[in-house]
């Protein structure tokens, strides 16, 4: 039961530090695809 309940926090913090990386990659690419565009 309490592996269970770790298993669960271990995803929740790798969904975490997905969601920043990707917040991270999106901030960093969007300024250089409307430089590309305009």
């Amino acid at each position: 039961m309490k592996l269970h309940c770790l298993e669960g926090e271990r995803t929740q913090k790798l969904k975490l530090k997905i969601k920043e990386i990707r917040g991270r990659f999106l901030r960093a690419f969007i300024p250089v695809m409307l430089l590309e565009t305009g």
